[in-house]
C-alpha cells in the first residue's frame, strides 16, 4: 500500500523486485451521501465553532493524548471557539486480573522501555491523569474558548462527523497506510497528520493534507511535540482559503483514484496478469 515503508523497504533490502503497490482508499457508497445539516445541533456543537476531528480506537497508540494536550495549548483567536471531537471505541480488556496486567507491563517494557512503562503505571494507575478522557474533562471545566467531545459514533454518524469537521487531525504513533486519511479526503475535509506510516505520501497523492513535523523514536514509534502540533493546528485554523482548497482537491482526487471500486479494478487486473503469466509459464 505504500511506496516506502517497513514491509516494502525490507523486501527491497533482500533483493525482491516483483511487487506491486496498490493504495488504500475509501468507500464511494459511504461518502456519497448528503451532508446532514443537523449533525452539529445533535451534538451541541456551535455552527461557528472550528471543529477538529480525530478517529481511532483508544488503544494508547492513536495519538489521542498528544492531540488533547496540543488542543489545550493551542492559540485560539480572540472571539473564536474550537471543538475537538475524539471518536473511537474503548478497547475492552479480556482479562483485567494480575497475570494479564503483568503480561501487559512486560510487553510495554519490551516495546517502549522500562522508564516509559513505569511512567504509564504512575500516570494511569496511581494518578489517573494520563488518559485523554481525563484531559478532556480538565479542558472542559477550565476553558471557555474550547471544548472536547469524546464519542463512539455508529458508521453513518461517523461519516457525517467527517463531513462536518473543518480539519481532521492525526497524531497516531504507529500505522501502515491509515484509512482515515483517505476517508477525510473522501469527505472533502482537509487533514493535518504527523509523518506516520505513509501518511506523507497520502497527503501528496490526495492533495488534501499538511504534514506536521515529527520524529521516530528508537522503538519505531512516531512522536510529535505538543507545542509543534498545537502551532500547526492554530496556524491552519485561520487559513480558511487553504483549507477549502485542500478539501476540494482531496474530494476530487479521491473520486478519480481512491474509491474502493477503482482500487478493486486494479486488484482484478493484477490477478489477471498473474494468471496469464502462470499460463504462459506452463506453456513454455
Amino acid at each position: 500500500n505504500a511506496t516506502h515503508y517497513r514491509d516494502i523497504d525490507l523486501a527491497r533490502q533482500h533483493g525482491l523486485t516483483k511487487f506491486c503497490i496498490l493504495p488504500n482508499g475509501a468507500s464511494q457508497e459511504r461518502f456519497s451521501v448528503a451532508v446532514d445539516p443537523l449533525f452539529r445541533e445533535r451534538h451541541a456543537i456551535a455552527q461557528d465553532s472550528f471543529l477538529f476531528l480525530t478517529v481511532g480506537s483508544f488503544t494508547g497508540l492513536k495519538g489521542h493524548a498528544e492531540l488533547v494536550r496540543a488542543f489545550g495549548q493551542m492559540r485560539i483567536p480572540t472571539g473564536r471557539h474550537a471543538t475537538l471531537l475524539l471518536n473511537g471505541n474503548v478497547v475492552q480488556r479480556l482479562d483485567s486480573g494480575v497475570p494479564a496486567l503483568a503480561r501487559k507491563f512486560v510487553r510495554i517494557v519490551r516495546s517502549r522501555g522500562l522508564a516509559y512503562a513505569l511512567k504509564q503505571v504512575w500516570d494511569k494507575v496511581i494518578r489517573n491523569k494520563a488518559s485523554p478522557h481525563h484531559q478532556a474533562t480538565r479542558i472542559n471545566e477550565s476553558c471557555t474558548d474550547r471544548c472536547v467531545i469524546v464519542s463512539d459514533f455508529a458508521r453513518p454518524e461517523l461519516t457525517q462527523a467527517f463531513m462536518a469537521a473543518d480539519l481532521f487531525v492525526f497524531a497516531s504513533n504507529i500505522e501502515h497506510s491509515p484509512l482515515v486519511l483517505f476517508e477525510s479526503a473522501a469527505a472533502g475535509t482537509p487533514f493535518l497528520t504527523v509523518s506516520v506510516g505513509n501518511s506523507a505520501e497520502i497527503a501528496e497523492w490526495t492533495g488534501a493534507g499538511v504534514v506536521c513535523p515529527s520524529s521516530v523514536d528508537s522503538k519505531g514509534y512516531t512522536r510529535v511535540s505538543d507545542e509543534v502540533l498545537a502551532d500547526a493546528m492554530s496556524g491552519l485554523m485561520v487559513q480558511k482559503d487553504l483549507l477549502a482548497r485542500l478539501g476540494k482537491a482531496g474530494r476530487l482526487t479521491w473520486a478519480e483514484k481512491f474509491t474502493w471500486e477503482k482500487i478493486a479494478i486494479q486488484y482484478e487486473q493484477l490477478f489477471k496478469r498473474l494468471v496469464q503469466l502462470t499460463v504462459e509459464s506452463k506453456k513454455r
